[in-house]
């Protein structure tokens, strides 16, 4: 989303007390008016969250020690813009501790509220006064420095103050005074590009060469983007009053107390900091971060350049050059640390080019070696599987060549029938069966009950027809007419007697083995 203003005014440097008749002191008038602009609506003895505070937050027609500054008509225009924007500290987006509630206007030196009427007919500086409401549980450490700020018997007392910080667009040049009443005001464009290099939001000493001060006044539209409560305000104003009903008895310990130190208010005197958008692009606030060495020390070294200059109201040739030779040396050695940087990041970058096309070509070799090792597998199971098919198939025809009388014919319809057959148990199961019923005939143990059953009734047909006979009937020949006469018979008879008439028993032997011999199963076929 793009902001609709090109610059941003903070303010953070300290402004000390001054006897000369000719800058106005920083009042020491009670700031108990203010409390008048704290909305009464806010019961503050219910909501025990909230501390109400009012102070003075920014000051028409005097510029401050950024060279910063707005005129009365600007300071109306924009006091109630101020209402529910964010207070934070030190300018720190991040750390809201509260919000603006109500705005007026108060006299410079007695802070008695005045309106906008009485603003505009005067050209003195005047004050935009501000209340607002602190979050207790958000920052319970700043709610209670903020209380202990207006106990004059507090070391912290006035230790904290409140800054503005708004967005514009366009401004004018004034020269001559710190005053607005007594400066020049410029307007053209030539002339406003001539003196800009001499401000201090443009990098410059806020002095001509010829020790003129140059001031920027903001004017256009003006965005009020907040206040930031601070040790070190920007314009002639310091110190906050906070309303009674929401003072407590509590106290901080002492300055070096480690809860103080979590406030993060820097009571850093005599510091000016350039508050400007170097090429007129919106620069946001950003905090400061763990990492950022080389800008925080070169930060360090300008503030401490500046501070031992800071006595003189005019920066001396020697404090320019001396901030000069901070910054090139600064430059120098981000430039070499850059350098380094940039080498070592190509460096990193050809290796990981190196590794990736190494890795690349690593995986399309794992990717052949998985695929010929694929290939080996599946012939190796198509083997293994045709193996083990043939091996139980020879298993299958073996057993039932055993169980059955098979002709060739016979063999030639089973292999058959066991290649089309599923590989499975329970098909081959189910196909036993069915050849134990229709081939019940052909199987071993069916035939050889009935050859069994046979030479049974052969035998008993022929101990029957012998027992008919005479001992001196029963000669070879007719021994081969009962058998022959048996044979073309072939039926059962009622068992008759055993033979005891002292018939030789070498002659029953002969005769029976021939019986035995012409009824066996290759010269008998037996029909169902």
């Amino acid at each position: 989303m793009s902001l609709p203003f090109k610059y941003i005014c903070k303010f953070s440097e300290y402004l000390t007390a001054s006897t000369d008749d000719t800058e106005k002191a920083l009042s020491t008038a009670s700031l108990d008016s203010l409390r008048d602009i704290i909305p009464e609506e806010i019961d503050f003895k219910k909501n025990i969250d909230l501390v109400g505070v009012a102070f003075n937050g920014a000051l028409a027609n005097r510029f401050n020690k950024n060279g910063d500054g707005i005129d009365s008509e600007t300071a109306i225009a924009i006091k109630d813009y101020f209402i529910h924007k964010p207070t934070n500290i030190e300018h720190q987006r991040k750390k809201v501790v509260g919000h603006i509630v109500g705005a007026s206007l108060s006299s410079f030196g007695s802070n008695e509220l005045i309106s906008e009427e009485e603003a505009l007919a005067t050209s003195e500086p005047f004050n935009i006064a501000l209340s607002a409401v602190i979050y207790k549980t958000v920052n319970p450490q700043f709610a209670q420095l903020a209380q202990q700020s207006v106990d004059e018997n507090s070391e912290f007392y006035q230790k904290v103050s409140a800054s503005w910080e708004v967005g514009f667009n366009d401004y004018s040049i004034v020269l001559g005074s710190k005053d607005l009443k007594h400066g020049e005001v410029i307007n053209s464009p030539e002339h406003k590009e001539e003196f800009k290099k001499f401000l201090k939001a443009y990098g410059g000493t806020g002095l001509t060469d010829d020790g003129v001060e140059v001031h920027r006044l903001i004017t256009g539209n003006i965005y009020p983007l907040g206040m930031g409560f601070t040790a070190n305000p920007a314009a002639d104003v310091k110190g906050i009053v906070v309303d009674k009903d929401s003072s407590s008895q509590f106290k901080l310990r002492s300055s070096d107390d480690a809860s103080f130190e979590k406030i993060e208010i820097k009571n850093n005197i005599l510091k000016e900091k350039t508050s400007h958008c170097p090429k007129g692009d919106v620069i946001l606030d950003k905090n400061s971060k763990p990492g950022k060495t080389m800008e925080n020390e070169i930060l360090k070294q300008v503030t401490e350049t500046l501070e031992a200059q800071a006595s003189s109201k005019k920066l001396s040739e020697e404090a320019i050059a001396n901030i000069t030779k901070v910054f090139h040396d600064a430059i120098i050695q981000k430039n070499e640390q850059w350098k380094d940087d940039k080498e070592s990041m190509l460096k990193e970058k050809e290796d990981l080019v190196k590794a990736s096309a190494e890795a690349t070509q690593e995986l399309e070799s794992l990717k052949a070696e998985i695929a010929t090792t694929l290939e080996e597998v599946a012939k190796l199971k198509g083997e293994i599987s045709a193996r083990e098919i043939a091996d139980k198939f020879n298993d299958r025809m073996s057993e039932l060549d055993d169980r059955f009388e098979l002709e060739d014919e016979d063999r030639v319809v089973l292999a058959s029938d066991l290649r089309g057959l599923e590989s499975t148990d329970e098909a081959y199961a189910d196909y036993k069966e069915k050849l134990a019923v229709m081939w019940n005939h052909k199987t071993k143990a069916f035939k050889e009950e009935q050859q069994k059953a046979l030479d049974e009734k052969v035998e008993e047909q022929v101990q029957k027809r012998l027992a008919e006979l005479s001992s001196s009937e029963a000669t070879e020949e007719t021994t081969e007419e009962v058998v022959e006469e048996v044979i073309e018979n072939a039926e059962v008879e009622e068992e008759t007697v055993a033979n005891n008439n002292g018939a030789s028993t070498e002659d029953d032997l002969s005769l029976r083995e021939k019986f035995k011999k012409a009824f066996s199963k290759d010269n008998v076929t037996i029909q169902y």
